[in-house]
């Protein structure tokens, strides 16, 4: 029987054992029957991995006696960033999901001037601790160790900044010419994938990344795809082809 995986943020980590939080202690013990000498693997988010030991209960609180404690490799040496419109709830709930799943390095969402969905200070932080805990669940579900980074919202000309940081940008567009970047992979490992609002971007947005070094617009399908489908299959096929460049 396969051990349970729970995230413990590094702040629940001390020299040899790690100190759990109420609400997680009372799911162990009292919903999964988990008792002194259960055994369990525990993970942070600076990719951080052991197993661990149930080794006493403090005013109701799990104490784990932490063993083996190692930084888990990460599988590969690309990595992909999503710069992600910010899209209605559910739709962008699935995005951060799906995309957690296959593997992504981090999430940025970002608002442009088709965005429908807008938020104040309060909301966005609501949002971004939702989608923080969809992470991680996403990570226990998918049997990976590194929690992604979900960056603050920032508007359009904030992400056109963040982006001189990557080796490849790539523009998802379904009237690009270039349905192929076989050739653009091969120039770098820093790698970010820009999926646009419900309504596409401006001609004026489209020129801003025109003018981005190392960029490219990319049509993946010869139909138009919903934002979240575009994320996921994007995600999928930029995965395989990473993956398949580096093997080779």
């Amino acid at each position: 029987m396969k051990k349970r995986r729970i995230f413990a943020p590094s702040t629940y980590w001390f020299e040899d054992h790690i100190r759990l939080d109420k609400f997680q202690s009372h799911h162990l013990k009292d919903v999964l029957r988990f008792k002194i000498g259960s055994q369990l693997y525990c993970f942070d988010e600076t990719g951080r991995v052991c197993q661990a030991r149930i080794d006493k209960i403090q005013d109701d609180v799990l104490i784990l006696q932490a063993i083996g404690v190692k930084t888990a490799e990460k599988k590969i040496q690309n990595s992909i960033s999503l710069a992600q419109s910010i899209i209605k709830s559910n739709c962008m709930d699935l995005i951060i999901q799906k995309s957690v799943e296959l593997g992504v390095y981090e999430i940025i969402p970002f608002t442009s001037e088709n965005s429908v969905i807008r938020l104040d200070e309060k909301r966005e932080q609501n949002k971004l601790h939702r989608w923080g805990r969809i992470a991680v669940e996403a990570v226990k579900q998918s049997g990976a160790y590194q929690v992604p980074c979900i960056n603050h919202i920032v508007t359009f000309g904030g992400l056109v900044e963040l982006s001189e940081k990557y080796d490849i940008i790539c523009i998802a567009h379904p009237y690009s010419q270039q349905n192929s970047f076989t050739g653009e992979v091969a120039k770098g490992k820093k790698f970010l994938l820009v999926i646009g609002p419900e309504g596409g971007f401006t001609q004026h947005e489209l020129n801003r990344f025109n003018g981005l070094p190392n960029s490219f617009m990319w049509s993946f399908h010869s139909n138009i795809l919903r934002a979240e489908t575009a994320a996921i299959s994007a995600l999928s096929i930029l995965n395989y082809q990473m993956n398949r460049n580096y093997d080779e």
